[in-house]
């Protein structure tokens, strides 16, 4: 998708996924809408550049589960071990 179409889509008012869901309703959708909040965009909005560098801490998880939607399971918890494919 071009950025000219992900800015011409909807208002980027929001900066937190709470708020997004919030922005979405708002925008009062005509379709069912169904959202995702990734693990990468997560962890990168806690860590910031060292996302892909190192693991969370705990302050840094118990944040990440903060801000996370309400009964998201393991939204913020450590990524599944890496099988070695590439």
């Amino acid at each position: 998708m071009s950025v000219q179409a992900l800015f011409a889509g909807m208002p980027w008012t929001f900066e937190t996924f709470p708020e997004y869901l919030d922005a979405v309703e708002r925008a009062g959708p005509k379709l069912n809408v169904a959202v995702m909040l990734g693990h990468t965009p997560l962890r990168l909005y806690v860590l910031g550049e060292e996302a892909a560098e190192r693991d969370a801490s705990e302050p840094e998880i118990e944040e990440m589960l903060a801000i996370s939607p309400p009964g998201t399971p393991n939204s913020a918890g450590p990524p599944p071990p890496r099988t070695g494919r590439a």
